[in-house]
């Protein structure tokens, strides 16, 4: 609950920062965005100071008999793909989204709301993917997201209402928030709390490639042939690869 909170967060703190930004439209730019970081920044030290020295929960089950597991390097960088392609959809559908769905022929209005839509699945995912992790402990729950990212793929790819394009980028959102809790909750389980957070850490570098290589690639394709099309379907191919690289990494024991 505490990490997906954390990265729900995220996700909501930058739609407010677009809700508060729109709704002090009429003043400075820069006053605006001043302000809302110094509220912002505000209101975090003062949960800081409220929670310092509070202990949180932990369970029994971080020091148990799975935490002597070692780490199998191909099992990891298997794992690493995997989130990897789960990220690459999320960043790039959240970066041309609205552009995405304008080729599509939708009107500019209906479009803004794609980045919303994905936003609002990343905060689910985020908050519920640790916890369905929890109740399966095992690489069925990163599979099961990244095949529901390649599904929601074909479907806005192929689907021709805004509701359906609209349900795909939130489906694609959910996955994209659940590689955050998800992973380190089975790097919890698996390996001990003691080496989860550094195992994590190095899996998440792939959404910092992601974050760089899918809006590029992504621009790139886009210029090159006049439509999305090309830019999807490289998605898909590397969510697919992905998901191929889930099913292929060995169990932790």
């Amino acid at each position: 609950w505490f990490v997906g909170l954390v990265a729900a967060m995220f996700a909501a703190s930058g739609m407010a920062v677009s809700f508060l930004g729109t709704a002090l439209g009429m003043l400075d730019p820069v006053f605006s965005f001043g302000l809302i970081s110094v509220v912002f920044l505000g209101g975090a030290l003062l949960i800081c100071l409220i929670l310092c020295g509070e202990s949180f929960p932990s369970h029994n089950f971080n020091r148990n008999s799975l935490s002597t597991l070692s780490v199998k390097p191909l099992g990891f960088w298997l794992l690493f793909v995997g989130n990897f392609a789960v990220c690459y959809a999320g960043l790039m559908f959240i970066s041309h989204g609205s552009a995405m769905l304008t080729s599509f022929g939708l009107t500019p209005g209906l479009a803004a709301l794609a980045p919303l839509a994905s936003n609002m699945g990343y905060v689910l995912g985020a908050l519920f993917g640790g916890v369905l992790a929890a109740r399966f402990i095992g690489k069925s729950t990163p599979f099961f997201f990244a095949i529901v990212t390649l599904i929601a793929i074909v479907i806005l790819n192929t689907g021709s209402s805004f509701a359906i394009k609209i349900v795909s980028l939130w489906l694609i959102g959910v996955a994209f928030g659940s590689t955050v809790s998800v992973f380190m909750m089975l790097f919890t389980v698996w390996y001990g709390v003691e080496r989860a957070g550094l195992l994590f850490g190095r899996l998440n570098a792939g959404y910092g490639i992601a974050g760089f290589v899918a809006p590029w690639l992504t621009g790139v394709l886009y210029d090159r042939s006049g439509d999305y099309y090309d830019g999807i379907f490289t998605c898909a191919i590397v969510v697919f690869t992905g998901l191929l690289a889930i099913v292929l990494s060995p169990k932790p024991r």
